[in-house]
């Protein structure tokens, strides 16, 4: 779906308003799609980092999975990505620390700060995880400061 050009694009608009439909199953559906969108759906990221923190954890999953799919568009949501670390449960964490590696291997400056400052939040899963991204994307190696 990725390759259809315009009508990736109006598919976007359409879906994205989807997201805040009151079914979580269709806002699922909703993000799945723009997932299968790929890098066209980076109109959407916006929209699809605030589902993250959707109340239905399949909207949440399928919205991560969306973001991961949309590559290095997602870098404008890396604050709200950053956020989301240690807010559910860690198969969450674990989609967001791979979506932050992705976005940190083609551009490191735009996730260091973020996960510099994660590094001193209250929750050690949280530190962990950042500590991880920063590892994985060459900036250091720093999972023994987050014990």
């Amino acid at each position: 779906m990725g390759k259809i050009g315009k009508a990736a694009t109006d598919a976007r608009a359409e879906l994205t308003a989807t997201l805040g439909d009151s079914d979580a199953s269709v806002r699922a559906a909703a993000a799945q799609s723009l997932g299968q969108i790929g890098p066209a759906a980076a109109g959407a990221v916006q929209a699809l980092a605030a589902t993250c923190s959707d109340a239905d954890a399949s909207v949440r999953h399928a919205a991560l999975g969306a973001l991961e799919q949309a590559g290095s568009a997602a870098t404008e949501v890396v604050p709200m990505l950053a956020a989301a670390l240690g807010a559910t449960d860690y198969t969450e964490d674990y989609a967001v620390v791979g979506i932050l590696v992705q976005i940190g291997r083609k551009t490191p400056e735009a996730v260091t700060p973020t996960l510099m400052a994660a590094l001193f939040n209250d929750d050690r899963n949280v530190r962990y995880a950042a500590a991880e991204v920063l590892e994985q994307i060459g900036i250091a190696n720093l999972r023994s400061f987050t014990h």
